[in-house]
């Protein structure tokens, strides 16, 4: 990216953003069917750049976003943002404003071709024109330097790409948008590990938990969560040990596993 020099007038376009699924267990998309679409304004700049407008929180903070083909993760300035190129002009994001905020705070580190930025990941609700992603990870950057952001027209940048470039392994938003049917649990992939060459799988009913909600339905929640980024610490909690009988050898300094009976 480059820099643009004086501001010329914005030209707004309706577009549609497809979202195509091709897995089978996928049912809908937030409310949309598979193959459905999700239209947002885009502001076009210059034919290089283009802006949509995205909420975070509850009440909804607004935000304008570059859409970036070329990046995977969300992130918008936080209120901590320092003086630093992009925080000095744009909308910020202020958790204390927000009934839906949930503090994650691992450190993250984006560098991109013309910039970095710097800050913590967060949780909130984030919507998207008509849709919601509630519980989303992202992150809220407290520090935006490099030519990238000199005379920014935006306030964060929403990546499209795919989730393998992701940092700190943060879901891009369109991944997390989509919803599977708790009846499809039992078709859901294996997740399997390996100590000491042996081999210990969970079926898809033994990682997936189902909870009651409002209205009569039920949510399908997994039931394994993700350590910071770079982590070499695997923990083995109840959805492990439900399943493997667990023998503690303190003797030996070992421990063993069998299945449960």
């Amino acid at each position: 990216m480059e820099d643009f020099g004086n501001t010329r007038s914005l030209k707004s376009y309706l577009v549609s953003i497809q979202l195509h699924c091709t897995d089978p267990n996928v049912t809908e998309i937030l409310g949309h069917a598979p193959g459905d679409s999700i239209p947002i304004i885009l502001e076009n700049y210059e034919n290089m750049q283009y802006f949509g407008v995205l909420t975070i929180g509850t009440p909804p903070q607004s935000f304008k976003v570059l859409m970036d083909t070329g990046s995977s993760n969300f992130w918008v300035p936080s209120v901590k943002c320092d003086d630093s190129m992009l925080c000095r002009h744009s909308a910020k994001y202020d958790s204390s404003k927000s009934s839906s905020y949930t503090k994650i705070g691992f450190y993250i580190r984006i560098r991109y071709s013309g910039g970095i930025v710097r800050g913590v990941t967060s949780m909130d609700n984030v919507g998207i024109g008509p849709a919601m992603v509630t519980q989303y990870k992202f992150a809220e950057m407290n520090h935006a330097d490099g030519k990238l952001f000199k005379n920014a027209k935006y306030d964060g940048i929403l990546g499209l790409a795919y989730p393998k470039i992701s940092q700190n392994n943060q879901l891009p938003l369109f991944d997390a948008m989509y919803e599977v049917d708790c009846n499809r649990v039992p078709n859901l992939p294996a997740i399997t590990l390996m100590l000491n060459g042996k081999t210990f799988a969970l079926a898809g009913e033994e990682y997936i938990i189902k909870i009651p909600i409002e209205g009569g339905t039920v949510r399908c929640f997994t039931r394994i969560s993700e350590e910071a980024s770079g982590s070499r610490l695997w923990i083995l909690g109840a959805v492990f040990t439900r399943k493997y009988y667990t023998v503690f050898d303190r003797n030996e300094n070992r421990v063993g596993f069998a299945t449960a009976a």
